[in-house]
Order: structure tokens, then C-alpha cells, then sequence
């Protein structure tokens, strides 16, 4: 079995279920104490076992996903889908969650993973009722608080063990903090528009801007940006971008979500709809 992230996701659960702190590991731990409840699943099986059943769930998470939205199989050989199959990181399986929103629930898992859910979840979130926000929220501060009864000292050792964490993600990023080099908490403020825009737009401008925003992202965090510009287009990109990249050294998912955004942009040019028309659509009861 190669060294991939699984090992660790596997190692966390396992020190966890066997009484040792998930952040004391050989592996940095960047997620909060909620991920537990997946890592403890995992931490169950035999590492081999749990290996092939994770690998087998996020190629099948991808597989739903673009069945839902009519996304073509080519995008498998998107770089950053295959790099996340590779690496055996987790945003097939979210990006197969994401397949089942709006649920207020599907929405709550998503938000183990915090940046997966600000990618996904305003779109519908503009588009719920009050009664989805009360479970959306119930259901995410039930998640949140489960592994702190078990051991109230998981959030201490979590911020402990990430002190580098913002510096390591902001050279990573995949959006607007790669290019302005520095976050501050209050940043994510200054983009409430932009992020309102996308909103209104459409649900794949939602995810570009989403993208662009968060406040914490890495490379192949641009997986969710398959099927938003032409697969003849990205996917050629992609791999040239990674050869370009061994000469002259970029960030090239910051690249990826640029071009995406660009797409958008020139749809929303040749559509010539209003930022009013867009929230009259989603609220018929504003005043004109």
C-alpha cells in the first residue's frame, strides 16, 4: 500500500480510539476535532482494508457527483482530480455529499471539512427555508460537540498543533489570499459582495467565487472545479500547467481557478443579466 493521506487519516483515528491524542501523531493533524467521527471510522479497520474501501468511496463520491451534474467522466483526467485519487485525500467523498445538497444534513456532514462546506453550501443556503437553517446548524453544532465531551482537550491540542497551519495554507492557496500574501480574520469581510454575486449568479459562479474566497484552501481543493469551463479546455490546461511548473515554479491550482473564473465571467458578458434580475429570480417578492 503507498504512503498516502489515508495513512494519516488512519493513524489519527486509530490513536484516537485507543485512547492517545489525534494531534500528537507523526502527522501534522490540520483538521478540527469533528473530522473524528470519519477517522474513528476509519481507525476501526485494518489500515490495508481501510485503504482500499477509502479509495473505492472517493472514486465513487467523484463517479455521483458528476452524474448529478451532468459532468463528463474526461474530467477524471482533470490534474487535480487525479491528484487528489492519488494522494487519497478526501474531497471525492465530499464532492459526492455534495451531490445530495440541499439537505440540511448532507450540509452539516459537509462541514467537517469547513472549506468544503463555504464552497458548496451558500448556493443553496440562499435557497432554504428557516426550518433547513435550524437543522443545518443544530446538526453542525451536534458534530462539533460530540468528540469535545469525549475529551474537552481536542480543540486546545487542534490549535496547538496548527500554529503554522495559516502561513502553510496561504502559500497553498488556491484563491485571492495566494495573491495578496497575508490573511487576517477580517479579510473574508471584504469579499461579502463578491461572494453575494456569485450567489445570485449561478450555482457554478457560487463555486468559482466560493473557491476564490476561502479563507483556507490547498491544491487539490480545485477538484470542485470540474465541469464549470469546457474539459477541452481545463484538462489539456492542467497537465501543461504541471510540465510548465517543473521549469518555472507558480502556483498552478491558483491558475485553475483563475481560468475557471474567467469562463464564468465571459457567460455572465454574453448573458447581460443584472445583479437585480439574478436576486429577483431567487426572491420574486423583493420590491422592484
Amino acid at each position: 500500500m503507498p504512503m498516502n493521506d489515508l495513512v494519516q487519516f488512519w493513524t489519527f483515528g486509530h490513536a484516537f480510539l485507543s485512547g492517545q491524542s489525534p494531534y500528537l501523531t507523526q502527522y501534522t493533524n490540520y483538521y478540527p476535532p469533528a473530522m473524528l467521527i470519519l477517522y474513528g471510522l476509519l481507525g476501526m479497520l485494518p489500515v490495508t482494508t481501510a485503504y482500499w474501501l477509502w479509495m473505492a468511496t472517493i472514486f465513487i463520491g467523484f463517479g455521483v457527483y458528476f452524474r448529478k451534474y451532468k459532468i463528463h467522466p474526461i474530467w477524471f483526467l482533470f490534474f487535480p482530480v487525479v491528484n487528489s485519487l492519488f494522494i487519497a485525500q478526501m474531497d471525492g467523498l465530499f464532492l459526492g455529499l455534495a451531490a445530495f445538497l440541499p439537505s440540511p444534513w448532507i450540509a452539516g456532514l459537509m462541514m467537517l471539512k469547513p472549506q468544503m462546506g463555504w464552497i458548496f453550501i451558500p448556493w443553496f443556503m440562499a435557497r432554504w427555508k428557516r426550518s433547513d437553517w435550524v437543522k443545518f446548524l443544530a446538526f453542525t453544532a451536534a458534530l462539533y460537540l460530540v468528540p469535545l465531551i469525549i475529551s474537552p482537550n481536542l480543540f486546545r491540542e487542534w490549535l496547538e498543533a496548527n500554529r503554522t497551519t495559516t502561513s502553510m495554507y496561504q502559500h497553498a492557496s488556491v484563491g485571492v489570499y495566494a495573491i495578496l500574501g497575508s490573511f487576517q480574520l477580517w479579510m473574508p469581510v471584504l469579499f461579502i459582495p463578491l461572494n453575494l454575486w456569485g450567489v445570485l449568479r449561478s450555482r457554478e459562479a457560487s463555486i468559482i467565487v466560493q473557491t476564490f474566497t476561502v479563507p483556507v484552501s490547498i491544491g487539490y481543493n480545485t477538484a470542485v472545479l470540474a465541469g464549470i469551463a469546457p474539459a477541452w479546455l481545463m484538462i489539456p490546461i492542467s497537465w501543461a500547467f504541471l510540465l510548465i511548473s517543473k521549469t518555472f515554479p507558480f502556483n498552478i491550482f491558483l491558475g485553475f481557478t483563475l481560468i475557471s473564473a474567467g469562463w464564468i465571467i465571459l457567460i455572465f458578458l454574453r448573458k447581460r443579466q443584472t445583479l437585480k434580475e439574478a436576486a429577483l429570480e431567487l426572491i420574486p417578492s423583493w420590491p422592484v
